[in-house]
């Protein structure tokens, strides 16, 4: 929904963009960009104020939306025919940005002539991490702006920059906390500076080469191949260096249109709708905060709600605290309490338990309980928090991870590293390939069959976030609670290869949903990305499995099971969704 509002005093358009949504139809999409052109020709302003709520600068395209590819070209055409007219309209058009700009809402702003952004606002482009390019000239307009290096990288890296970094660059004209104002507003004129260094060695083929070079060999080092867009990005920007507008557009256009219809968009497309719906949360208020205890894990934790939240730190000896805080002293503000304090003065009270892992105690002033949540190294990376939940309501523990981009599994469980999906599932991958060694393969193999598999680290760097003897600790429990799932046949042994560690894989996830310590399938696949690195653009494993066919992966395990043993033996449900043909993402616990 858009409002318009002339102010007659200085003809200032403001369009305004009311809308809570994250996704648009396209139609919907042409439909506002055809409302707004009437009233620019129709008022005839003499500027244009374009102003939304956050969720509007990065808006999405429901891509499920095209029915056919000549209507997914023919709509990809009228949009940029649009930004066409906003960058070539005599009549100058602003932008006010706030807190997120990506995909649609970039190349709105991009076509805009001055572009003003609030302190908290960052600029992305996650298109090609959701399987398509940018259709509305956004690709060679970046490019035109910072430069072939700065725009490969927030292309293919799917980079955020901050709003001082894009200023910097000149993609923003200036930062402003100041609040829209219909009565009073006085619009500046922005001198555009192009940064010294920006076409630096750009313009040389050889400069140009070797840079396409080394981003198509890390991208086939890290996709191994398998996925399309970052290649099809590159393969853009080589055609159509040297040629026109009109051939650059035929170029985008065709290339946008052929990744939409393919499998692995509409893959990405899942998740990432999954991913917008869990994270689209109330904003938490500040709370304050108590930490019992120090150490390094409890300040990295501290340095996570450290600008949002006010921090109490409570240590007896004086001299720990010294001992860590130098490491910290720049990017930390606490409160260093002197005396016992009253738990009930604050909100939210954590406490380290070293001897579990990464895991804290808290309590809540709302809760009757003490909830232990589990951590995984490095705390500002891993997204992961695993929430061990009893029959209260966690729901304050939810907003507030959430609220600080992480992702809050919550376990139907105690503590135990035996109901930690995250170190069941590392474990699997880890316990398969120490097993490869045993057989004899060569380490090389190994790896390469791990990254066939999408993962970016490597199988043996899964442990290497604690301590050797506290990773034997938990082998050892494991391995006692269930013993099946860790057998080897010996004297036999299979070729290397990533269906061993991706039916591993699997075979844990469905035990996980089958115990009930994980709510959903979904939840198993998030977990996956966020705790594991499986590979976003599969859309997780369960997933993966639905899409190809139940039938076929119980197919393949099976046939390892005569190898290997019954560590690869189906679970019977998932016998049972494969013989009907259903599908693991309508399981339900019952």
């Amino acid at each position: 929904m858009i409002q318009f509002k002339l102010l007659p005093h200085n003809k200032i358009l403001v369009v305004r963009f009311l809308t809570s949504e994250d996704y648009v139809t396209p139609q919907d999409l042409l439909d506002e960009a055809q409302s707004i052109q009437v009233q620019m020709i129709e008022q005839n302003p003499a500027q244009v104020v374009f102003v939304g709520e956050s969720c509007f600068w990065h808006k999405n395209i429901r891509i499920e939306c095209f029915q056919s590819l000549h209507e997914c070209m023919n709509w990809s055409k009228q949009w940029r025919g649009f930004l066409k007219f906003l960058k070539e309209s005599s009549i100058p058009c602003y932008a006010f940005i706030q807190t997120a700009c990506d995909s649609i809402g970039l190349e709105l702003a991009l076509a805009c002539r001055f572009r003003i952004a609030t302190s908290d606002t960052f600029l992305s482009c996650q298109d090609v991490r959701h399987g398509h390019l940018p259709v509305g000239g956004l690709l060679f307009r970046l490019i035109s702006l910072i430069g072939l290096e700065h725009s490969l990288q927030l292309l293919l890296r799917g980079e955020e920059l901050t709003s001082y970094e894009a200023k910097q660059l000149g993609l923003i004209h200036e930062i402003s906390q100041w609040s829209f104002d219909d009565r009073d507003m006085a619009l500046p004129s922005f001198s555009r500076k192009i940064p010294k260094y920006r076409f630096f060695l750009e313009d040389l083929p050889w400069a140009r080469g070797m840079m396409f070079r080394f981003w198509r060999k890390e991208i086939l080092a890290r996709f191994r191949g398998h996925f399309r867009s970052p290649l099809k990005l590159l393969e853009i920007i080589e055609r159509g260096w040297f040629k026109g507008g009109e051939t650059r557009a035929q170029l985008e256009i065709e290339a946008f249109s052929q990744l939409v219809f393919s499998t692995q968009t509409h893959i990405l497309e899942h998740i990432h709708s999954k991913l917008r719906s869990f994270f689209k949360v109330a904003p938490v208020s500040r709370r304050r905060i108590l930490f019992l205890g120090v150490d390094s894990e409890t300040l990295e934790l501290m340095s996570l709600f450290s600008p949002y939240h006010s921090l109490c730190l409570y240590e007896e000896s004086h001299k720990k605290i010294d001992s860590f805080f130098n490491e910290f002293e720049s990017r930390l503000v606490f409160e260093c309490l002197q005396n016992r304090p009253d738990y009930k003065n604050f909100d939210l009270v954590f406490k380290r338990l070293p001897e579990q892992g990464i895991v804290f105690e808290c309590l809540s002033n709302q809760e009757l309980t003490a909830f232990k949540m589990r951590f995984f190294s490095p705390l500002k990376v891993r997204k992961i928090v695993e929430i061990y939940q009893s029959e209260s309501n966690v729901g304050i523990l939810l907003s507030l991870f959430t609220g600080l981009g992480k992702f809050p599994l919550t376990i139907k469980g105690d503590d135990s590293v035996c109901h930690s999906p995250v170190i069941r599932m590392a474990l699997s991958l880890h316990d398969e390939a120490l097993l490869m060694v045993q057989e004899g393969h060569t380490l090389e193999s190994i790896l390469n069959a791990f990254r066939d598999l999408g993962m970016r680290p490597s199988v043996f760097e899964l442990w290497k976030e604690s301590s050797t003897d506290q990773m034997n600790a938990y082998k050892t429990k494991i391995f006692a609670r269930y013993p099946d799932r860790f057998v080897k046949n010996i004297g036999k042994k299979s070729p290397v290869s990533r269906e061993r560690f991706a039916l591993r894989l699997l075979k844990e996830s469905l035990h996980l949903l089958a115990e009930g310590l994980v709510k959903d399938p979904l939840t198993i696949d998030l977990m996956m990305i966020y705790g594991l690195g499986y590979p976003r653009y599969q859309g997780g494993l369960l997933y993966q499995v639905d899409y190809e066919g139940p039938e076929l992966w119980l197919k393949k395990m099976e046939e390892l099971e005569v190898i290997e043993g019954e560590r690869f033996a189906p679970p019977d449900f998932f016998r049972k969704i494969a013989q009907t043909k259903g599908r693991i993402y309508d399981y339900t616990i019952l």
